[in-house]
């Protein structure tokens, strides 16, 4: 959908702000690598340097480009929100709402991303906390996975769901309902976020194929009892 007449420009600014937060990321994690291990080695284990430099910038680069998808949908959403609301008009999805106005909406969308922010660092610290505790941490790790996929989803998610204005426990209700195919688009996300160049793109097309989900299966959805 990225390539189609009429969506292309609304495509352009949140994939020119993908690329910019993707090269601080990579620039961050460099130079906080480079840092550490001036600071950790001494000169006498400098060979060692050429021996973890590859496995730890990949790791450092994984989760921070994580924690940069996370910051780009924050700081990108007006846009993308745009984006979202573009594809769900082409799909022939309902009409958004009408707004209370600029600024009680304003605040609304604010709070709303505080409160997905809160969520966010809960799961992260509970996943961290776990890693901790001998025996226990051995399903951290398959645990941070499962975890990632699912953030990566409910972010790309929130701008069509935004839409319905759904607060966040409807949104994370939406979600549940449809858990499996929600975990499948977080794990493709995975998959794109690590592909070189691909990844560049992966913010707006997610927010496409993510607003043609929640059009398909929202109908679908049986309201809350």
């Amino acid at each position: 959908m990225l390539g189609q007449p009429g969506l292309r420009r609304f495509v352009l600014l949140p994939a020119l702000g993908n690329i910019v937060l993707f090269a601080l990321a990579a620039g961050v994690a460099l130079w906080g690598l480079e840092s550490a291990l001036d600071a950790w080695l001494p000169d006498q284990a400098s060979w060692l340097r050429w021996l973890l430099f590859p496995v730890l910038i990949l790791a450092l680069l994984v989760g921070t480009l994580f924690a940069f998808t996370v910051l780009a949908n924050l700081l990108l959403g007006p846009f993308l929100g745009l984006l979202a609301a573009k594809v769900n008009e082409r799909l022939g999805g309902p009409a958004p709402p009408p707004g209370a106005g600029f600024l009680p909406d304003l605040a609304r969308d604010t709070g709303l991303e505080l409160r997905r922010l809160g969520y966010i660092l809960l799961c992260t610290a509970g996943v961290l906390l776990l890693g901790l505790v001998p025996v226990v941490n051995l399903v951290a790790a398959p645990l941070g996975l499962l975890l990632t996929a699912w953030l990566l989803a409910m972010e790309h998610a929130a701008h069509a769901l935004g839409l319905r204005r759904m607060s966040l426990s409807e949104q994370l209700g939406f979600l549940r309902l449809n858990r499996l195919g929600v975990m499948g688009f977080g794990f493709a996300s995975m998959g794109v976020l690590l592909v070189p160049l691909l990844n560049l793109v992966l913010l707006p097309a997610a927010v496409c194929g993510m607003t043609l989900f929640v059009h398909e299966r929202l109908p679908r959805t049986p309201d809350p009892e």
